[in-house]
């Protein structure tokens, strides 16, 4: 591309050296002739950022910009560490159409913009389970579910369809149960690769190391940078 500015300005140049009124119409030739190609490379990038934006914009209508906020304190329970952070869970967050399919590909969309991926949809495993090495989020894209949080004789949370439920490493979490339809997205921050583990004696000393260390996520999976969860999450 610099090249062709290169060949332009030369062109320039030795045409007005002499008679430059005759010469204009054949510089503007050579001008479309050379900075051809760089207009449509600028067009195409343009029409590029302004498929992101609408695409953004889109996206942006579907979230609650004031959600419900529950939050969720639990302290150790047995063999389930927990965590001194909260559970966290926006009611109705996200407007989400009814066709399943179509929420989870818009839940994916909003969580991947704030680098939460690595995601799948499905149900909520019915066995008391947490991750050690990273944390969690789950949109809610059809049905209802009532979960039990912090392993046996937790905290319950009912979650519905628009529901954000964002919990902390080391927090036990189960599905006791669910309506026939209900589905939801989950994810994790920077993709992480997620442990699974069931609250055993064996398990605790490691995890609790492996908790320790993950850190506060950069941003909220559904409102970014300016979200709620830092103000929540701070150690």
């Amino acid at each position: 591309m610099c090249g062709r500015f290169a060949q332009l300005l030369s062109y320039l140049s030795n045409a007005f050296r002499n008679k430059p009124r005759q010469r204009f119409n054949n510089v503007i030739k050579q001008a479309y002739i050379l900075l051809g190609p760089v207009n449509v490379f600028f067009q195409k990038k343009i029409r590029g950022t302004e498929e992101i934006n609408v695409t953004l914009k889109k996206q942006m209508k579907r979230i609650n910009t004031n959600p419900h906020i529950v939050e969720i304190k639990l302290k150790r329970n047995k063999y389930f560490p927990n965590n001194s952070m909260p559970v966290i869970i926006y009611r109705q967050a996200l407007e989400l159409p009814k066709q399943k399919n179509r929420a989870a590909v818009i839940v994916e969309k909003i969580f991947a913009k704030n680098g939460w991926s690595n995601s799948w949809k499905n149900g909520i495993y019915d066995f008391h389970h947490y991750h050690s090495n990273t944390h969690e989020c789950m949109a809610i894209c059809s049905g209802k579910a009532i979960v039990m949080l912090g392993g046996p004789s937790g905290k319950k949370a009912e979650l519905k369809p628009g529901d954000v439920l964002i919990i902390p490493a080391g927090t036990g979490h189960k599905c006791m149960k669910c309506s026939e339809d209900f589905i939801c997205v989950g994810a994790y921050p920077q993709g992480t690769d997620y442990d699974l583990l069931k609250g055993t004696a064996k398990e605790l000393k490691d995890a609790v190391k492996k908790i320790a260390g993950v850190p506060v996520p950069k941003k909220d999976p559904v409102f970014g940078k300016t979200g709620f969860l830092k103000t929540y999450w701070s150690r």
